[in-house]
């Protein structure tokens, strides 16, 4: 895949993970958990071809924020009826977001998967880094406006 390619999919998966695997409370070594550990085993794989290509955190970010912001639009307007019926508390981020949020969550994925390798541990790290840094961000549990 070409690096444009590369970036799209990781927009696409995170856009994903942003709406329907992250959110809320994931119980450890339930199938859901399971299932996500799996998916990022294989993006951490992905991530050690791609992120290479650019030179600082800031640049990968930069690559990831303005698709991963049309993908989360795009995957919660596909998945509106379930989004819409879950409770506040469960979601993660808003249906759509700023260029400066995009950017912050492109920036906590690009922090959390560089410190991350493969493996069940790092996938599992990972998944807690990425739930304490997007709370932080104040981005839990947000309604749109």
């Amino acid at each position: 895949m070409t690096t444009e390619e590369l970036t799209r999919s990781f927009a696409s998966w995170f856009a994903i993970w942003l709406v329907t695997a992250l959110p809320g409370p994931i119980k450890v070594r339930s199938y859901e958990w399971e299932h996500l550990v799996e998916a990022l085993q294989g993006m951490l794989f992905d991530w050690s071809f791609w992120r290479p290509k650019h030179e600082s955190r800031g640049k990968a970010a930069s690559a990831l924020a303005p698709l991963l912001s049309k993908a989360l639009a795009h995957e919660t307007t596909r998945l509106r009826d379930e989004y819409e019926s879950r409770p506040v508390a469960r979601r993660l981020v808003p249906p759509s977001l700023t260029p400066e949020e995009a950017h912050e969550v492109a920036s906590v994925f690009v922090e959390a998967f560089d410190t991350a390798a493969p493996g069940d541990d790092g996938a599992a790290a990972l998944i807690v880094r990425l739930h304490e840094k997007l709370h932080a961000l104040g981005l839990m549990g947000r309604r749109q406006a």
